[in-house]
């Protein structure tokens, strides 16, 4: 029986985009940063455009569906100051899920334009969720 699959990734706006969080800021100043203070690391020409780039590269055949109806994974990666992508990894319960959302972050070799933090640039950790329906 052929299954119809439906991907559905989940982007929310803005900072909650990518679940976005500081993973070694370079400031020294100890006093309270506030969301001002931080910008974002974007990729050329907008996260929509990176949205679509990763739905693009995705292959299905790679997925190995078991009986649920519902595959969830969550790509994590940091931005570098330099806007390279490292520390790339998968967190769900489909090993092939996850390999095949590692697989596409890495294809992408275009660099983001890194995160600031009051005017200098920070190391920034991404959260990607994935969801896969499978009817």
């Amino acid at each position: 029986m052929m299954k119809n699959i439906i991907f559905l990734f989940v982007f929310l706006v803005g900072r909650l985009l990518f679940g976005q969080t500081i993973a070694a800021p370079t400031s020294t100043d100890k006093n309270e940063i506030s969301g001002q203070d931080l910008k974002g690391a974007t990729f050329p020409g907008g996260n929509d455009v990176f949205t679509k780039l990763v739905y693009s590269k995705f292959n299905s055949s790679m997925i190995n569906y078991g009986s649920d109806d519902l595959q969830r994974t969550t790509i994590e990666f940091i931005v570098e100051k330099d806007g390279t992508l490292t520390n790339i990894k998968a967190v769900g319960s489909s090993e092939s899920l996850n390999k095949e959302g590692v697989r596409i972050v890495k294809s992408i070799t275009e660099k983001w334009q890194p995160a600031t933090l009051k005017g200098e640039k920070v190391r920034i950790k991404f959260k990607q969720p994935i969801r896969l329906v499978v009817q």
